[in-house]
């Protein structure tokens, strides 16, 4: 059965809250109180929504694996050339960390040997597969190159999204989320050389 709306409002505004001091404060320095506090709710009524920290955390990175596995299915199944196909994953991851920025930072600084982290780790390591399976198709078809390991290029490339999210802010920063997903997916299809150019090492 649907839960009432209201319910799911205050279910929605805590896992906010709690993305939020995750984020801001870390994980373990972050106590149920602080967010029973911050989302103006008594302690007692913040258990009715949820059991515990850990599931809110392992919320917090679902949500945020959600967005990302569904932009990596899309460009799995896309029609375009395995080239095309890739620069659409990327493009997607790079959308989806912008879009939470502070969910994907929990999920890149997460620590420990908690069933939660097992978990993540476990996402990651699949989605990272996925996207390096991506390449390889590619590099054969010659679209992508092939002197660098597909595995390795994902991680590379995938690094970038990693970085960005460290930096950027959705909430008035010098850079909106559409003209920096544009500049990263550019340097991944181009690389730093200029139209026509190719730069060497000294």
């Amino acid at each position: 059965m649907p839960k009432p709306r209201r319910e799911l409002q205050s279910a929605q505004s805590i896992l906010d809250v709690a993305t939020e001091l995750f984020y801001r404060q870390g994980y373990d320095a972050t106590s149920m109180q602080d967010i029973a506090a911050e989302a103006k709710i008594n302690k007692s009524s913040l258990y009715h929504h949820i059991r515990g920290k850990e599931e809110l955390l392992e919320a917090v990175c679902s949500r945020a694996f959600g967005q990302l596995t569904a932009s990596l299915e899309e460009a799995e199944s896309s029609e375009a050339s395995p080239g095309e196909r890739v620069l659409l994953a990327f493009a997607g991851a790079a959308r989806t960390a912008l879009a939470d920025p502070r969910g994907t930072r929990i999920i890149i600084r997460l620590q420990g040997k908690t069933e939660v982290a097992r978990r993540v780790k476990g996402w990651q390591r699949e989605y990272e597969q996925r996207f390096a399976g991506l390449i390889e198709v590619a590099q054969k078809s010659g679209d992508v190159r092939d002197d660098v390991g597909a595995l390795m290029l994902a991680r590379l490339v995938l690094g970038m999204v990693d970085w960005v999210v460290e930096w950027f802010d959705p909430r008035g920063g010098s850079y909106s989320a559409a003209s920096v997903e544009a500049a990263v997916v550019a340097v991944a299809s181009h690389g730093l050389a200029g139209e026509g150019g190719h730069l060497r090492r000294p």
